[in-house]
């Protein structure tokens, strides 16, 4: 017996979810969910002023260094810092989208060990990132090299065939064309998306 979406009560973890559109959009098909968001200060704000507006009767709760029992929320919003807040909880879907590509490697190892201490054995965790990227300080980011277990089961293993393109105010020379006309205002990332859907080896 498959549980419906809307009976069925998961605990998500997103690691970076800028605007927010797919916060919304997962708890929009599972209403019952826990959505916990862990981002910078700054782009938590947004995404806690936003999810307010968007779901005014859901319960909403920011961890700070003394966190309640926080299983029941809807939205809960975790400061970077306070990560190891969050570690009550075990988790069925762990995602982020371009941002471990911005950080470097001792912090994308705390996360993976994060991720598996605090997965429930039946868990998946999408990651979808540049695959080979040179940092501001010139640490070099490969995909394939970040702390990935030799027991982990990639479903889904591929050059992303969604996350391609970028709104930006010019057009560069790296734009799609159609009938060899660039396309105004959207660009190509100026490297190739990998994305990898996986049943974590949980610890």
């Amino acid at each position: 017996i498959i549980t419906p979406p809307d009976e069925k009560h998961l605990i998500f973890l997103i690691i970076g979810d800028g605007y927010g559109f797919l916060s919304s959009l997962i708890k929009s098909v599972y209403p019952k969910s826990t959505i916990v968001l862990v981002d910078l200060g700054k782009t938590l704000l947004f995404q806690a002023y936003y999810y307010q507006k968007s779901f005014p009767e859901g319960s909403h709760y920011l961890i700070n260094q003394n966190s309640k029992n926080i299983k029941e929320c809807d939205f809960i919003y975790c400061p970077t810092e306070f990560l190891n807040n969050i570690s009550t909880l075990k988790y069925d879907v762990t995602i982020n989208i371009a941002s471990m590509q911005e950080m470097n490697i001792t912090t994308i190892k705390e996360y993976f060990n994060f991720i598996r201490q605090n997965s429930n054995k039946e868990n998946l965790f999408y990651c979808c990132n540049r695959e080979h990227k040179i940092l501001q300080g010139g640490e070099i980011l490969d995909f394939d090299k970040y702390p990935w277990n030799p027991d982990d089961k990639h479903i889904i293993d591929e050059i992303c065939p969604w996350y391609k393109y970028f709104l930006s105010l010019t057009t560069s020379k790296n734009s799609p064309k159609i009938f060899g006309i660039k396309i105004p205002l959207i660009n190509y990332f100026d490297g190739k998306i990998r994305h990898r859907l996986t049943k974590m080896e949980a610890q």
